[in-house]
């Protein structure tokens, strides 16, 4: 039962973390969106940095980048959205085990 309740919190505190890492991606989505927006009215040099570099690029070639970077981000969400969902499906087995366990313990005490 101990084994139980240890591999319940352990889930829990990886379902937390999973949602803390969704919500960084989708506020560094949401910088990269508001980016793009703002490279479309942009008529003069570009520049991206790299590092701890600021390079100057091409509108496109910024824009690419950008485009690249959302797309892996948006892979890492629904991977995570994935993962999220198996989590919690696993967690409520191991929960009805778990409560199904502590009932059967209860009836025979």
């Amino acid at each position: 039962m101990n084994a139980s309740l240890a591999e319940l919190q352990e889930m829990q505190a990886r379902i937390q973390a999973m949602m803390m890492e969704k919500q960084q991606l989708m506020i560094q989505q949401s910088e990269i969106e508001r980016a793009l927006q703002e490279l479309k009215n942009v008529s003069g040099k570009t520049y991206e940095m790299i590092g701890t570099l600021l390079i100057e690029r091409s509108k496109d070639e910024v824009e690419k980048s950008m485009l690249e970077r959302k797309q892996l981000i948006e892979l890492r969400l629904e991977s995570l959205d994935k993962n999220e969902r198996t989590m919690r499906a696993r967690m409520k087995s191991v929960a009805e085990k778990f409560e199904s366990s502590a009932r059967t313990g209860r009836e025979s005490a």
